[in-house]
């Protein structure tokens, strides 16, 4: 008996066996109704996949940008740690480290989890802005801001694309479904109205070594 689609084979298996089943199907007299019955159903599981590929590049990309706008805000922090430092040791008065970050070090800042750095930053800017707009370091905030900025909008859109490819996935795997219900309809339909080993021939097997496929060499 022919072997039919399951549920736990991958798409691309799902489209090589229907592709060579409709090759047979066009080479066999009386079977190209079912080549027919089963063409859109596979051509919409090529354009389902295709979907869910881009829409894994497109996350895989989002990600990539919160990563490197993330170490770009991790960056701004640092410079703003050390601008701080370095305009205590040059000028006399309350020191502005202490106000600015108080818990003296900027990695209480930096090692936060990526989602919530964005808002602290924020905090970090108004401290700076509270210095007020004649201190040198005032200057500084708006820099925060920018990248504070940056970094929530790609992780916004990080979330937005991984709601695409799981929405796009649950396409594919509908599409996937109704070729492999159509598959084993055609085999139905073929048994009926073509008889059973004219039905095999049309059903290419999903497992094991094709005969002619990596054949023994002769022996000299």
């Amino acid at each position: 008996m022919a072997t039919l689609l399951r549920d736990n084979q991958s798409t691309q298996t799902h489209l090589n066996a229907v592709r060579r089943h409709m090759r047979l199907c066009g080479l066999q007299k009386g079977a190209g109704p079912l080549v027919a019955t089963i063409e859109p159903a596979y051509k919409d599981l090529i354009e389902k996949h295709m979907s869910a590929t881009l829409k894994v590049q497109q996350r895989e990309d989002a990600l990539d940008t919160v990563i490197l706008l993330d170490a770009d805000l991790d960056n701004e922090v640092r410079t703003a740690f050390e601008r701080c430092n370095q305009h205590d040791r040059e000028n006399q008065g309350p020191p502005v480290l202490a106000t600015i970050f108080p818990e003296g070090k900027f990695s209480v800042i930096t090692s936060v989890n990526r989602n919530q750095e964005p808002d602290v930053v924020e905090k970090l800017a108004v401290r700076l802005e509270s210095l007020g707009n004649g201190h040198p370091l005032f200057g500084l905030a708006a820099g925060l801001k920018q990248r504070a900025d940056a970094s929530r909008q790609a992780i916004t859109a990080l979330y937005l694309a991984i709601t695409e490819q799981k929405k796009s996935e649950a396409e594919e795997e509908i599409a996937q479904l109704a070729l492999r219900r159509q598959y084993e309809i055609n085999y139905l339909e073929a048994r009926r109205t073509l008889g059973r080993d004219t039905t095999e021939r049309l059903f290419p097997k999903l497992s094991g070594r094709p005969a002619a496929e990596d054949p023994t060499p002769p022996q000299s």
